[in-house]
């Protein structure tokens, strides 16, 4: 489709989004402020502060520094996959809830729709000037990216720095991530091949969970904030990154950026993400030496290019950018946060599309709400090379429960598979898979309320989720809700 005119729709969809918003009349008037951190991530936090010792004695993960009271920074410097989507979150909420306050200053009722449509269209543009302000700051996608990265190699207690805490703020600073040793990735792809392919993909993991965070709470606490600059950019950024993995253009980046970096303590972990992906995925089992020598002679040479890559490779993750653009499809992306069928009946829903440890998972999300119950069920579509395999899960929010006088609210989660065996990408034997989770909020007195989730799940590739192993997980964060005047 020629650029222009995709532009021309985009604009006219959005246009017409915000027309479907000023003329419903049901929506809450004030923008609603979440803030959910999650402090706490275990067994992910024992293995971060071990990874923050090596780090700091640049040892590596084989030869584990003895960790010192100092390293429990880790707790801040190298969240979970969960953690950093929370924080993430929380910081978007926060800037947007500001630039929502200054934009909402008069009752919506009272407002005629031209005044609506010009008050929503600037909200939503300064929010966009901000998203673009913040993109290699702390805490904004770009950090949640790097750390999704990072969460890979976590668990093997690899260390390594998110050089977005370097604050080198201009348009054409990359970011990445460094100080991994060789040994350490070598080591890292021998134990976990799998594990290796899904650390080049995580990153855009983390926007598509981003997206998917702050939707689900547009769509439970009609939060009425200007997001749509997030949801688009997310997507449209993850399509042209995985689309220029098959593109001479690698070669460009190759020779231009990363030929020059004698101190492997500098290189980034893999230089472009979805070259080094499909390259892993089609060769699993090679050995990482057998990458060759770096340039200069120094190390190996971790990044691959379109050179590097066979026709059959090219064609696939080709197809894995274009399948990026399923991602557009929701009422969400127009500014339409829910489907109203009656008074007690609303619907919203989303596609989503994942670059996995063994290929790709399409999923369908269909959100409900019945009355005041919330819940969503997503039904998964993983494939490989040849095969594709199923999967659902549900998810239900904010059940009620009252023991004596003290009040909760429960979210239960509950997700099967049949995912490929041992995440192998030419597999055609599929491996069930399950993942059950339970997280308690205490509503009772405090504004702040504190929550404790535990998670379970067999072996699998689960969104947001950093081991493929079976894993008992343990969380502890804190919740607040803040209305606008």
């Amino acid at each position: 489709m020629n650029t222009n005119i995709k532009q021309l729709l985009i604009s006219s969809l959005l246009f017409t989004g915000f027309l479907a918003r000023g003329q419903d009349s049901t929506l809450v008037n004030h923008p609603k402020l979440v803030l959910d951190i999650m402090a706490v991530d275990l067994p992910f936090l024992s293995n971060a502060v071990q990874a923050r010792a090596n780090y700091r004695s640049q040892t590596i993960a084989e030869q584990p520094a003895k960790v010192k009271f100092r390293d429990a920074i880790a707790v801040l410097e190298s969240p979970s996959m969960n953690q950093a989507i929370e924080i993430t979150t929380s910081f978007y909420n926060t800037m947007n809830f500001g630039i929502a306050k200054l934009w909402y200053k008069k009752d919506r009722q009272s407002m005629s729709l031209s005044a609506k449509v010009f008050r929503d269209i600037g909200t939503e543009f300064t929010a966009a000037v901000a998203f673009i302000a913040t993109t290699k700051v702390p805490f904004a996608a770009g950090w949640a990216h790097e750390e999704f990265h990072r969460s890979t190699w976590i668990p093997y207690e690899i260390g390594s720095f998110n050089e977005i805490w370097s604050f080198n703020l201009l348009p054409d600073a990359l970011t990445s991530v460094s100080h991994l040793k060789d040994d350490d990735l070598a080591m890292f792809k021998t134990k976990d091949p799998a594990g290796f392919v899904r650390m080049q993909s995580s990153g855009i993991e983390a926007h598509y969970l981003l997206n998917e965070s702050v939707q689900t709470q547009d769509f439970r606490l009609n939060t009425n904030l200007p997001t749509l600059a997030m949801y688009w950019a997310d997507v449209a950024a993850a399509a042209d990154y995985v689309g220029r993995a098959h593109t001479i253009k690698t070669i460009e980046e190759h020779n231009d950026v990363y030929n020059d970096e004698p101190d492997q303590l500098k290189r980034d972990f893999t230089g472009n993400d979805f070259t080094a992906w499909v390259y892993d995925l089609f060769r699993a089992d090679e050995a990482y030496s057998d990458r060759g020598v770096h340039p200069t002679g120094i190390g190996i040479d971790r990044y691959r290019d379109f050179n590097d890559l066979s026709m059959d490779m090219l064609s696939y993750v080709e197809k894995m950018g274009n399948r990026q653009w399923l991602n557009i499809i929701s009422p969400f992306m127009l500014r339409i946060r829910r489907l109203k069928v009656s008074d007690n009946f609303a619907f919203n829903f989303a596609v989503r599309h994942f670059l996995t440890s063994f290929g790709d998972d399409t999923q369908y999300e269909l959100f409900l709400n019945y009355g005041d119950r919330f819940s969503q069920i997503t039904f998964h579509r993983y494939s490989n090379y040849d095969d594709a395999f199923t999967g659902i899960e549900f998810k239900s929010f904010a059940e009620k429960l009252k023991i004596g006088t003290k009040k909760f609210e429960i979210d239960g989660r509950l997700m099967l598979w049949n995912q490929p065996k041992n995440q192998d990408f030419f597999s055609s034997d599929g491996t069930f898979g399950i993942l059950t989770a339970i997280r308690g909020y205490y509503t009772s007195q405090s504004k702040w309320q504190p929550y404790l989730e535990i998670e379970g799940k067999s072996n699998g590739w689960v969104a947001g989720n950093p081991y493929l192993t079976s894993k008992i997980s343990g969380r502890f964060g804190i919740r607040r809700i803040f209305t606008a005047n």
